[in-house]
């Protein structure tokens, strides 16, 4: 059967800054990480049942790098790793989670 789903996610991390001579400026970052994971499942039936949703807290971890380019900007990189158990259809499925952010920055 056909569904949607969504998902929403918010966390914390507290990672440590790294910055060897020998990158140049560059910066590592590592650390470990907890997210808030919400997710709504939707099915696209009439006889289905009405939406399923769950919510969990997952354990993760963060890697990152920073990049200078030039005086003030900055270009960088962090990967968030997470491991939540999720509730789908009456069984506990762990599952593993990731993104990538990409991002700019000035100095001031």
């Amino acid at each position: 059967a056909r569904f949607r789903y969504s998902a929403f996610t918010a966390g914390a991390s507290l990672p440590w800054r790294f910055t060897p001579a020998t990158l140049r400026g560059a910066s590592l970052l590592a650390g470990p990480r907890l997210s808030a994971l919400f997710v709504e499942r939707r099915f696209e039936l009439a006889l289905a049942p009405p939406g399923q949703s769950w919510f969990t807290l997952a354990p993760g971890l963060l890697l990152g790098a920073s990049l200078p380019l030039g005086a003030r900007f900055t270009a960088g990189a962090e990967l968030h790793l997470d491991f939540a158990v999720v509730r789908v259809d009456g069984e506990n499925r762990s599952s593993g989670l990731g993104e990538l952010l990409l991002g700019a920055g000035y100095r001031f």
